[in-house]
This record gives C-alpha cells, structure tokens and sequence, in this order.
C-alpha cells in the first residue's frame, strides 16, 4: 500500500507525541529508513511541509482555509476573530463559492462544491 506524504506526516507526529525527547533522534532514523524502504524517498519534502505544519497546528491556534477568492479571507477573519498571523488561506476557485476551514483535525465544509454533489447524490438517490 503506498502512503501519501500527509499520512506519513501524521503518523510521524503522532508517534513523535508519545516518545521521550531522548528516543527522537533514533524514531525519526527509523522512519527515514522505513520510508526510503518502501520506495518513497521522493515525498520527503511533502513529508517535511506536512510535519511542519501538523506541528505548528497542534501547538498554536492555526486555521486553515480554502476559499474561493481573495475577498473571503477577511470575512472569515472577522467572523471567526481570527488574527491574521494565525489564518493560513489557499484560494481553490474549483470550490465555487463558500470555504473549507480546517483547525486540527475538524474539516468544516461549506463549500458551494459539495453542496452541490450532495444534491447530485440525494437526486441520483430518488431515481
């Protein structure tokens, strides 16, 4: 089974978590080796990107949003009191209107996107 970068990222974290400061240096020797292992050396820098931002996550007040335009990111500011050093935003038209908003591990859909295949499912469903 191959793994996405994000999915190494999280279990790495996960596992760093739980060990002493003492056993990181040899976790993280046995990583590399298990990700070089299966064939996979070419996602460490996904790995790296993932990791770090996993990181600052859990241990800041991180929110991260897709949203459809510029204009939303000061809305969602404002409606979430969010300082702008602590909002991360990727501007993804596909999503059509509305945002996505991730804080840990909470993905908050309100995209126009899957409004609309939800309605395409609940129609498909009534056939």
């Amino acid at each position: 089974m191959r793994y996405s970068a994000r999915q190494y990222a999280q279990a790495l974290v996960a596992v760093l978590r739980s060990v002493s400061p003492e056993n990181t240096s040899q976790l993280i020797r046995r990583f590399v080796h298990l990700v070089r292992r299966r064939g996979q050396a070419q996602l460490f820098p996904g790995i790296l990107t993932a990791v770090s931002d996993l990181w600052e996550e859990h241990h800041q007040r991180i929110v991260r949003a897709t949203i459809s335009s510029s204009e939303a990111e000061e809305r969602i500011r404002n409606t979430f009191s969010i300082d702008r050093s602590e909002l991360r935003t990727t501007i993804r038209p596909w999503i059509i209107g509305g945002v996505t908003i991730r804080h840990r591990d909470t993905l908050f859909d309100a995209s126009v996107r899957v409004q609309l295949d939800r309605l395409r499912s609940a129609l498909k469903g009534k056939d």
